[in-house]
């Protein structure tokens, strides 16, 4: 099974962010990289300039129509 190196989570709620960082700190995933943006705008930007391999989405941001 292939590792998972870079995620970028898409979360407006500050909250459910921390908990989600906290949560792949205790998993150990040392060598995984976690960015966090707040929007689907922040989110396109982030994707024209960086390769990532795991998208988490928040589905109810507000700018997610």
């Amino acid at each position: 099974m292939k590792s998972i190196n870079s995620i970028l989570l898409v979360e407006d709620n500050r909250g459910d962010a921390r908990l989600l960082q906290e949560m792949f700190k205790e998993r150990d995933t040392v060598h995984c990289t976690l960015n966090q943006v707040e929007s689907m705008m922040a989110a396109e930007q982030h994707l024209a300039e960086h390769a990532v391999e795991l998208i988490l989405l928040d589905l109810g941001l507000p700018d997610a129509d």
